[in-house]
């Protein structure tokens, strides 16, 4: 009987909530400690998880499945009970999704040509648990209004590229015919799926009322650009809908709709390219040869050949690891003047070049990268690794790292000065990234009124000593202990993540345990044997691919994908755990081909 590991991570979860939250009730502030969350701006706190929101990348709850760790799919043994029936469709709801900054100037890049990034100007993605391609971004009247400019502007500029957008020739078959012939191609690009009627009407009067200069280069562009104008500002553009055709539910009470081709190619555009489909896509959508999940696999096979799928592996993943915040990152320059603007930039470049080298060109294997110490560095990189660099000044190069050094992404000096402080290394930022974002347990907010500043630097005590006043304290140590147990073991990499073996003095102590993280509980020593020990953990497998679901899907994992979260595990193990085919699988499932109904 197949048994996920993820019910193991959300009932370790839950109890250390349940503990954490009753001791919490206490202050954590002795010598100046911080409390159990953690941020990349230097203040310790968490990312967005812990916002007001109340969203965690779960459904609220502290089960790492949207349930409290305990549903009636495992037996008192912990075995999975085998509930899942082929011709019983039970998936989550899926809302409408506002298209992203990113997927919007991919977007009018593909549909108009344009390639000057316009949503560049809006404002930034809202963050909802691990990832900005959320469902719950809703559109406010700021919003509204860089919509508008955009679409202006963009439609303005649509005139010099009219003949390429234009299917037809307005002085061959006449303007109005051109017009309406526009309105049902562009319009179903634009809209990702073919017009209906009143609605190419409605396209339709728009061009047959606009008011243009008589005297202007080209009367009929200009109508055609309003036309594009309008199309630019619609919810049909701006959202992506899952209504499915709701005419026969998939599930019990009719509560589950299939999701039309249309909406399948979307969901996969986006989801692997993260822009609208291309002509591929809606010829097979059109063919209704998107239905099955042997479709699918094939389009999704074909995609991730595509260049663009690299821009998805790169923003999967600096999400994930919280390489998008560093741009913001600051150092002290009195103790790291070598750190630059520069030097984040190459931090940023080394990560996503390895990830790229693993994920799309090398074995595609999560533990490569956990465990993998090949990488790539410039100059300036190399020097800080400590490694011989003999290319040209601006060249880069692929390196071995020291393998009693590094092992993989967690020991890239980008993840490492990312998490970390201005002044120090911080074991409670290390700590809460591996829990909640490597582990998907859910650690509780600070209570109200604790200090979050990290202890004191001075010249007589180690980072681990002056951080070790959380375990010392009793109303702190319930958290820490889990927190800073994992957090220590990446003591030997300073603020910028230069490998150290001695601080203030002394020698610097690697070691920790994990604890109440099921199968990897224990003892380890520094970061290159916790790397090994999580790249082959079935908790830290589970925890990614429920991830990757949450990023293909825009939305948390709940309950109800119970069945869909199993079939994706099931063919990630069976692949030896190759993210390629964990995203093949992701977008087969039920949960990414159906969508549940809001009663």
């Amino acid at each position: 009987m197949f048994a996920t590991p993820m019910h193991c991570v959300a009932k370790h979860s839950t109890r250390t909530v349940l503990a954490c939250a009753a001791l919490l009730a206490g202050a954590c502030t002795q010598g100046g400690v911080d409390n159990a969350s953690a941020g990349a701006d230097g203040s310790e706190r968490s990312d967005s998880s812990h916002g007001g929101d109340g969203s965690d990348g779960s459904d609220g709850s502290d089960g790492s499945d949207g349930s409290d760790g305990s549903d009636s799919s495992v037996d008192s043994d912990g075995e999975e009970i085998d509930d899942c029936e082929d011709d019983i469709v039970v998936v989550g709801v899926t809302p409408m999704r506002r298209i992203t900054r990113t997927e919007y100037n991919n977007t009018v890049r593909d549909l108009l040509g344009d390639e000057t990034a316009p949503a560049n100007a809006f404002l930034l993605d809202e963050k909802f648990g691990k990832f900005t391609n959320n469902s719950v971004a809703a559109i406010t009247t700021l919003m509204f209004e860089k919509y508008q400019a955009a679409a202006i502007q963009l439609s303005t500029d649509a005139i010099a590229r009219m003949d390429d957008l234009l299917p037809c020739d307005p002085i061959v078959v006449g303007e109005d015919a051109c017009a309406s012939t526009f309105i049902e191609v562009f319009g179903a690009r634009a809209y990702r799926r073919p017009l209906e009627p009143d609605e190419a009407q409605g396209l339709f009067t728009v061009y047959d009322g606009a008011q243009v200069a008589p005297d202007g280069p080209d009367p009929f562009s200009g109508r055609i650009a309003l036309v594009i104008e309008a199309l630019l500002q619609s919810p049909g553009f701006l959202y992506r809908p899952a209504l499915g055709d709701q005419t026969d539910g998939a599930g019990d009470d009719g509560d589950v709709v299939a999701l039309t081709d249309y909406e399948v190619a979307s969901r996969l555009s986006y989801m692997i390219w993260a822009t609208m489909p291309d002509q591929s896509l809606f010829d097979a959508a059109a063919a209704g040869e998107l239905s099955t999940r042997d479709e699918i696999a094939a389009e999704a096979a074909r995609m991730m050949q595509d260049g663009k799928f690299v821009a998805t592996v790169e923003s999967f993943h600096n999400q994930w690891l919280r390489l998008d915040a560093i741009s913001g990152v600051t150092k002290d320059a009195e103790i790291y003047p070598s750190f630059s603007e520069e030097l984040r930039e190459a931090m940023l470049r080394e990560s996503q070049a390895f990830i790229k080298d693993v994920v799309i060109d090398g074995d595609s294997r999560l533990e490569t990268l956990f465990t993998s110490n090949e990488s790539f560095v410039n100059r300036e990189l190399a020097e800080l690794y400590g490694v011989p660099f003999t290319g040209a000044s601006d060249e880069w190069v692929r390196v071995e790292l020291p393998a009693e050094e590094r092992a993989g992404m967690l020991t890239h000096v980008g993840v490492l000065a990312t998490l970390a402080t201005p002044n120090q290394s911080s074991p409670v930022m290390r700590g809460v990234m591996i829990r909640e974002n490597i582990l998907c347990q859910h650690l509780p907010p600070p209570p109200p009124g604790v200090s979050d500043s990290p202890p004191e630097l001075g010249p007589d005590a180690t980072t681990r000593e002056r951080y070790e006043a959380h375990t010392q304290d009793p109303i702190c140590a319930s958290c820490h202990r889990l927190i800073d147990g994992i957090g220590f073991g990446f003591e030997h990499y300073d603020a910028v993540g230069r490998y150290r073996d001695v601080e203030n003095g002394k020698p610097v102590d690697g070691s920790g345990e994990i604890e109440d993280a099921g199968s990897i509980d224990g003892e380890y020593d520094g970061a290159v044997e916790l790397s090994r020990i999580l790249g082959s953990s079935d908790e830290v497998r589970a925890c990614v691919g429920e991830l990757w679901m949450e990023y293909a899907l825009g939305r948390p994992v709940v309950e109800d994908d119970k069945c869909s979260r199993e079939a994706v595990y099931k063919d990630f193990v069976a692949s030896d755990y190759q993210i390629r085919e964990l995203i093949t699988a992701v977008v087969g499932s039920d949960a990414f081909r159906y969508s549940g109904i809001e009663n």
